[in-house]
């Protein structure tokens, strides 16, 4: 869950604040309990209680109706619970620090964008890590920082007292430099990666005026801003994600890098790699997306079939 975008949207409702109310609450109630404990209790607020107050279950079933109609509703189902449930443990690894980087320690890294990154790192020339709401976007930061990367971010408006301020807090501790999600605050970012930084973004945020791509054969807007940068700063561009494995480990995924070329063109592989990492660890990827709702829809291609 993304700075919590699906529970302090502009829209927001009477559901959406009660689910966050009781939601602080849980978040209090197991301050200074094991991980373990509260990655249980969290994973099982969020999809007993957040889920059905903001709706997600019927928007797990429009989003895959949409785009993976051949999957039976039993499995549908099974996806609305999971996504709940992983949007609840992240946010427990999010607020659990000390034992969160203690968990990521032995975090292997692996793909052909490692030793892309490692090249540009040599020739001093920034990167972009481009990742997205699957597995724990927050836990490739956390890696990194484990291996002594600081990783640049964007940063949105918090309002004051919610739980975007609390995870804003805890998500500044991961360290890396935090630019504010303004014009000032990117040029900030790129002249950081102009030194040869890193930078982590998501790119599958909700964008309105982005470009349209294809995501599981349906058209959505994405911000191009991340590829944009990396072809002014000439940055490698690298598809990159933390993805849960058992006991609670992470393994962190770096997808080949993206060719430079036009903006939209390079946001087009980088939902491929996303496409690509969602079809194996299915389980992990938010389908709750706000991305898919109809209002938003551009244009139509042909559902994704498959696994």
């Amino acid at each position: 869950m993304s700075d919590t975008e699906e529970l302090n949207g502009s829209d927001e409702t009477w559901a959406d604040r009660l689910a966050e109310r009781l939601l602080l609450r849980v978040i209090d109630a197991t301050e200074g309990r094991p991980l373990a404990t509260r990655r249980r209790l969290l994973g099982a607020a969020v999809r007993f209680v957040v889920s059905p107050l903001n709706g997600w279950p019927a928007l797990v079933r429009q989003n895959l109706g949409l785009v993976r109609p051949d999957l039976p509703r039993r499995v549908r189902r099974r996806l609305a619970d999971a996504a709940a449930r992983n949007a609840g443990v992240c946010l427990a690894e999010l607020l659990s620090p000390q034992d969160f980087r203690a968990a990521l320690r032995d975090t292997p890294v692996a793909g052909p964008g490692v030793a892309a990154m490692k090249e540009a790192q040599a020739a001093g020339r920034g990167v972009v890590l481009i990742t997205a709401e699957i597995g724990n976007p927050d836990a490739l930061v956390a890696t990194l920082a484990e291996r002594g990367l600081e990783a640049a971010a964007l940063v949105a408006p918090a309002p004051a007292g919610g739980l975007a301020e609390r995870t804003e807090a805890a998500r500044a501790r991961l360290g890396g430099p935090r630019y504010p999600d303004t014009e000032q605050g990117r040029d900030a970012l790129e002249a950081h990666l102009a030194r040869g930084g890193l930078a982590v973004l998501q790119g599958d945020r909700i964008s309105e005026s982005g470009a349209p791509v294809l995501l599981f054969g349906a058209r959505v807007r994405t911000p191009v801003f991340a590829a944009t940068a990396a072809l002014r700063q000439h940055a490698e561009f690298i598809p990159a994600f933390a993805l849960r494995r058992a006991g609670g480990r992470y393994g962190v995924w770096m997808a080949a890098s993206v060719p430079h070329a036009h903006p939209r063109e390079m946001m087009q592989d980088y939902q491929m790699a996303v496409e690509e990492a969602a079809r194996e660890f299915i389980d992990q990827f938010f389908w709750a997306s706000a991305r898919w709702r109809p209002e938003r829809y551009l244009d139509r291609a042909a559902p994704s079939t498959g696994p």
